[in-house]
């Protein structure tokens, strides 16, 4: 299954946007502050834009790190783009029941959740 995973990986380098950047990231409380969940997601990753690409869509990412499940439950938001000047990308929030709770098999190599984006909220990288 991890080597499965790791074709998945390499297919979907040449699909990235180049700049963007992908982190998965947790509220802290009922703030609009964010934490950083594990490390940002430098490949492996891709954003399914649904038709209005600016409002929702879907994360897929394929990997061979058993310990990412972790990472993955721990996140409520994923901040996602191509950085501004400020250095901010959007904030896209996790569906509820939308979400996996499987980890992902050699008949479906993807951890995979649905987000819709959070119009006026912004995460900073730092």
């Amino acid at each position: 299954m991890m080597n499965a995973m790791a074709q998945v990986n390499n297919a979907l380098q040449p699909l990235a946007s180049p700049g963007r950047r992908c982190f998965l990231l947790k509220r802290e409380g009922q703030t609009k502050r964010y934490a950083v969940v594990g490390s940002e997601l430098t490949s492996g990753f891709r954003m399914e834009f649904d038709d209005n690409r600016t409002e929702s869509g879907l994360l897929r990412y394929a990997s061979s790190d058993t310990s990412f499940a972790d990472d993955w439950f721990q996140s409520t938001h994923v901040g996602y783009g191509v950085p501004n000047d400020g250095g901010e990308v959007d904030v896209y929030e996790f569906v509820e029941e939308e979400k996996d709770s499987i980890p992902p098999s050699m008949f479906s190599p993807f951890w995979s959740g649905r987000v819709n984006r959070l119009r006026i909220e912004r995460f900073t990288i730092t």
